[in-house]
């Protein structure tokens, strides 16, 4: 499931862009409360994790083709954002994408709560 939503991640965010991205999250979030009553705390632990993990790997592609264009990119943006270090925008870009993930896990866990409360009927 993990993998799952790590895969959907990436490819949403190649195909789609960054901001659909998290619905790798969405995806680990709705399976994870669906099909095994996981808490949120868990769905948006994995959420984040399958986000973080996606942009991560898609920062080191970019790193290792373009090493010099990725470095000076960085730069400009720290220069930008008040003198801040390349590392830290990395850094920034992989908290963005945690959060991104993990709110997503959330969005997908209460999805998946919502739909078993509307089909269970009263007794």
């Amino acid at each position: 499931r993990f993998i799952l939503a790590t895969a959907f991640s990436l490819i949403s965010h190649i195909l789609l862009g960054w901001s659909w991205s998290m619905l790798g999250g969405v995806l680990y979030g709705f399976f994870a409360v669906r099909q095994r009553d996981a808490g949120p705390a868990h769905a948006f632990t994995y959420g984040a994790l399958s986000v973080g993990l996606s942009w991560g790997i898609l920062v080191l592609y970019t790193v290792v083709q373009m090493p010099g264009a990725t470095g000076h990119m960085m730069t400009v943006m720290g220069e930008i954002l008040g003198n801040l270090p390349g590392s830290a925008i990395v850094l920034l870009t992989l908290l963005i994408g945690l959060l991104a993930g993990g709110l997503g896990g959330l969005v997908g866990a209460q999805l998946a709560t919502l739909l078993r409360r509307s089909t269970v009927r009263p007794s």
